[in-house]
C-alpha cells in the first residue's frame, strides 16, 4: 500500500517512489502582469509534484489535494478577468 505521501506508480503499481527535482522554467513574467499577481500565485501554486518510481524508472506526475483546489481557484479567476477583458474590448471597439 502507497505511504499518504507518494503515491503508487501508474505504470507497475509499485510503492518504491521517490520525490524527482522539479525543472522550473523561467516563469512568464506576462502572466503576472496580464492576470495580475493573486492569480499567479494560484497557477503557481496548482503545478503538480513530479515522481520517479524506483523500480521501473517511469517518471509520473501526481496533483496534491490542495494543489487542485488552487487549480480550481485559478480556473475560476480566469472566467470573470475573461468576461471582463472581454467587455472592454467589445466597449472600445464598438465605442461608446
Amino acid at each position: 500500500m502507497p505511504s499518504p505521501k507518494h503515491p503508487a506508480c501508474p505504470h507497475c503499481a509499485s510503492s518504491d517512489i521517490a520525490p524527482s527535482a522539479k525543472k522550473y522554467r523561467l516563469y512568464p513574467s506576462a502572466l503576472v502582469s496580464i492576470f495580475g499577481f493573486v492569480l499567479a500565485i494560484f497557477h503557481r501554486a496548482s503545478l503538480s509534484n513530479n515522481y520517479l518510481c524506483n523500480d521501473c524508472l517511469t517518471p509520473f506526475s501526481r496533483r496534491s489535494k490542495a494543489a487542485g483546489c488552487y487549480y480550481a481557484l485559478f480556473i475560476l479567476g480566469l472566467i470573470p478577468l475573461a468576461l471582463f477583458s472581454s467587455i472592454i474590448i467589445l466597449t472600445l471597439l464598438l465605442g461608446r
